[in-house]
Formats: C-alpha cells, sequence, structure tokens
C-alpha cells in the first residue's frame, strides 16, 4: 500500500543527503486491480520527489524476482519478501495476453511522455538473456516509441555486453 507521508519523509531523507534522482518501478500488478488509484499513487510520488527537487526514472516492468503471485505482492516480511518478476511468465509466453500490459505502457506514456519531474522511463529492468523477457520487452518499447516525448526511453541493463543487445533498439539513455 502507497503511504504519502513514508514517501515524503524518505524522499526528504534522500534530499537531505543530496540526492537528485531516484529510481522506482510502476507497479502493472497494482495498475491491473486499481488503474486509477495506481496513477494517483505515482503521480503522488512524483510531486513529492519535484517538491524535494528529486528527478524520477520509472521502470514499467520487472526482469528480476518471484513470479508476482497474491502471496509474494503482499508480503511485507522483511524475512520473506522478495523482488517480484512483472509480468508473470504466463503473460510472457503468450503474445495474446500483451494487450493489457501494452494499455499499462500507452497509459504511462499519456501522463508522463513529457513530463520534465522525470528523467526517463525505462520499459523493463534487467530482462538478461531470458528471450521471452528480451521480446516483451522490444515489444513494449515499440509502442513507447511510437508515444515518445521529451522524457528519454531505456532499458535496465547490468552491464555493456548487454546494453548492446539493445544497440539497435534507439534507446536515448544506456545504463
Amino acid at each position: 500500500d502507497y503511504d504519502s507521508e513514508i514517501a515524503d519523509r524518505d524522499l526528504g531523507y534522500a534530499e537531505q543527503v543530496n540526492l537528485n534522482a531516484i529510481r522506482t518501478w510502476g507497479s502493472y500488478e497494482f495498475w491491473k486491480e486499481e488503474p486509477e488509484a495506481f496513477f494517483e499513487a505515482f503521480e503522488d510520488f512524483v510531486s513529492t520527489a519535484d517538491d524535494h527537487g528529486i528527478r524520477v526514472l520509472i521502470g514499467l516492468f520487472e526482469g528480476i524476482g518471484n513470479q508476482p503471485t497474491r502471496q509474494n505482492l503482499e508480503d511485507e516480511n522483511l524475512m520473506t519478501a522478495t523482488g517480484v518478476a512483472s509480468p508473470s511468465n504466463k503473460v510472457l509466453s503468450d503474445r495474446d495476453r500483451w494487450e493489457n500490459t501494452r494499455e499499462f505502457t500507452r497509459q504511462c506514456m499519456e501522463r508522463y511522455a513529457d513530463d520534465d519531474r522525470l528523467l526517463a522511463i525505462e520499459v523493463m529492468n534487467e530482462p538478461g538473456w531470458n528471450s521471452r523477457r528480451v521480446t516483451f520487452s522490444k515489444a513494449m518499447y515499440e509502442t513507447m516509441w511510437e508515444m515518445r516525448g521529451s522524457v528519454p526511453l531505456t532499458i535496465g541493463a547490468t552491464s555493456m555486453a548487454k546494453n548492446a543487445k539493445y544497440a539497435d533498439w534507439n534507446l536515448d539513455l544506456f545504463q
């Protein structure tokens, strides 16, 4: 659950140590259940970050973590909670299920493609060498590219070798 007061507190700490950018993830899983609540929370986060002089890099999808089961999504225990990959392997494996993820991508781009509070929009964090994730990421990136504005577009990668895999995507930024 998003908590505006905690976001303000933590972004205040970031400001105190002179951070000027933060990377965060959009939650496709949250958006699927409550699209307007997702955008309300994200807008509050971006506005709060801006109030603290911090620009936001948002990742739309996550390539690392466990499957987005209800238990994994709701686990807040510091000893058992894990990162959650999104979308699920079921979605990645079935192109017929990509329209919903494309709609999430479109709605994010409609709202934020020209928002100068954002440092960049990342299609996916670390799809790595996983061919399903790379294929999915490329398809979502093409949707982003069609709607591109002034905010740079990127993909998360752990090395220059992995960045080389995306060299022909017309990325604005390599990470």
